[in-house]
């Protein structure tokens, strides 16, 4: 369900609809696929890597400025990106590469199940079911609860000092850190650089989650679907489909992104959370009194994330991008924002794989 200004608008209304400010070809396309299919169509990055290449430096500018330049009005951009915004808190914030980066990758995605039943996969237990298997697949257990306060290379090899007063001693340490976080750590010796300035100035999204369970289907009631895309406070409500049975809605999601989550995490938690709620209740009545907030979950408030995934803003990409992964001493790093080829988990994985390798050639 679309929700501008607090009214819905039906698929079949939004092509001839005032709020509408897409270009005639393009009046049927909803809001949340139109950057998508327009980006996707008419992508400069041919290749995976292409986003780093140097001569793809012109397009290292802001979102915003790209689209105006292949003709976007701003009514489009406010729409199409600004509303749910995926990186950052508007078109502003974020360099066209990521996006472009972004819809190369989801294309070959769309390749790769192209002709197939299946596309995609849920993991049994939740997305943390997973690094929690690839742990349990180690020779030595994982020390959890230890919070990294410095790590320090010397002759020989690495230190890794915890606040509790513990130290790790290794021959490399592999850090998946986020800049978010990392630039808090003491890295000793210290970054040098581009790579210090990347540590220092890439940032991570601002999202907050609100997880529901409700106590009935009133999606059933007033005859509309479960899910809703908004310029509203609560954003995006998505219906989760995790049980046995694809077609069940087990739960609720809103996705609260840029300016809606910034003010979120300004307030106490519990107010956030009600607001959310109360924002949902005001747009379905038939909601009132039926949702269930089982979780909350501010990315940045986590101290330990500082935002969820990397947002590289105008001009970024070009300083810093190819350095960001550099070996420094005797610390490797990993991570999502250290990928090139994939994007999300996909990505995470990818680095994984690229920094294990590396770390192999030093033995």
């Amino acid at each position: 369900q679309l929700v501008i200004d607090n009214k819905f608008i039906s698929s079949e209304d939004w092509p001839t609809h005032p709020h509408n400010p897409f270009p005639e070809p393009a009046k049927n396309v909803m809001p949340w696929m139109y950057l998508r299919r327009l980006l996707g169509r008419d992508n400069p990055l041919q290749t995976s890597d292409a986003w780093l290449d140097p001569k793809h430096a012109n397009l290292d500018t802001s979102l915003h400025e790209y689209l105006r330049h292949i003709g976007q009005s701003d009514a489009t951009i406010e729409i199409a990106y600004n509303m749910n915004p995926s990186w950052g808190s508007s078109s502003h914030d974020v360099s066209a590469l990521q996006p472009l980066s972004a819809a190369f990758f989801a294309g070959m995605q769309r390749q790769l199940t192209s002709g197939n039943k299946i596309m995609g996969y849920s993991a049994k237990g939740g997305n943390q079911a997973i690094p929690e298997g690839m742990a349990a697949a180690l020779k030595n257990e994982v020390q959890l609860n230890q919070q990294v306060t410095g790590i320090r290379s010397n002759a020989g090899g690495v230190e890794v000092h915890c606040a509790n007063g513990t130290v790790y001693r290794a021959d490399r340490v592999i850090c998946s850190v986020p800049c978010s976080v990392l630039k808090r750590i003491r890295i000793d010796p210290l970054l040098r650089g581009t790579q210090a300035k990347a540590v220092q100035t890439l940032e991570s999204q601002l999202i907050n989650q609100v997880h529901m369970i409700a106590k009935k289907p009133f999606w059933e009631e007033d005859g509309m679907t479960a899910n809703m895309f908004t310029n509203s406070l609560c954003g995006m409500l998505v219906a989760e489909h995790k049980g046995d049975n694809p077609a069940d809605i087990t739960s609720l999601t809103a996705w609260v992104r840029g300016h809606n989550a910034a003010w979120m995490d300004q307030v106490n938690e519990q107010d956030a959370i009600a607001a959310v709620v109360a924002d949902i209740e005001r747009l379905r009545p038939a909601a009132k009194g039926q949702l269930e907030v089982v979780a909350y979950k501010s990315w940045y408030r986590d101290p330990f994330a500082s935002g969820d995934w990397a947002v590289w803003r105008p001009g970024q990409i070009s300083a810093f991008a190819n350095d960001i992964a550099t070996p420094h001493e005797h610390i490797h790093f990993c991570g999502e924002h250290t990928a090139v080829l994939n994007r999300g988990m996909e990505g995470a994985l990818e680095s994984g794989e690229r920094v294990a390798l590396e770390v192999l050639k030093t033995l």
